[in-house]
């Protein structure tokens, strides 16, 4: 009778035991989906004239990203600047580009393509448009409906025109924030 009784207690507690772990767990999964945390990490959307002046200048801007605590998959290039990239590198190049400016966006590229980042398709939209969709008009779309990564251009009519924090280049070598 005791040892029924206390095994009894026993699964009475174990059972209780179950029931509060459970509920932890789907309260923490319900907390977790409201509050995503991995939304407030710091993202940054780079554009082509920014890769190309930072290359020129030797800048080493994937590591200044890194230290400034953007991680590889909240550094965004959009797929639009790579193939911008491409076409500028090409060696008969529609663009009538000097060899060193495709030199210079050809070792964009390989530095591009040798470290982590997010590639981002600005182009995805609901509504198609009839006029010509540009990559810096893409870009200015993105930041505006993301007011909160930044935005690294040295494109003076995306700075205008964006309200977001842009990460710029100071003197020769210094990256800062505007």
């Amino acid at each position: 009778m005791k040892k029924e009784k206390i095994l009894l207690e026993l699964l009475n507690r174990s059972y209780l035991f179950s029931i509060i772990w459970i509920l932890k767990l789907i309260i923490i999964k319900v907390f977790i989906h409201q509050f995503p945390f991995h939304s407030m990490e710091k993202k940054c959307l780079l554009d082509s004239s920014f890769i190309i002046s930072c290359v020129n200048k030797k800048i080493d801007f994937f590591t200044f990203l890194r230290d400034e605590g953007f991680s590889g998959s909240n550094i965004l290039i959009p797929k639009q600047v790579i193939i911008e990239l491409e076409k500028i590198s090409l060696p008969i190049s529609i663009y009538g580009r000097i060899a060193k400016e495709k030199e210079t966006a050809a070792l964009s590229l390989r530095i591009i393509l040798n470290n982590v980042f997010d590639k981002v398709d600005l182009n995805v939209s609901l509504i198609p448009s009839l006029k010509r969709r540009t990559v810096d008009n893409l870009i200015i779309d993105y930041a505006n409906a993301h007011p909160d990564i930044y935005i690294a251009s040295l494109d003076k009519g995306i700075l205008k025109k964006v309200k977001n924090k842009k990460l710029l280049i100071h003197g020769r070598k210094e990256l800062g924030y505007h």
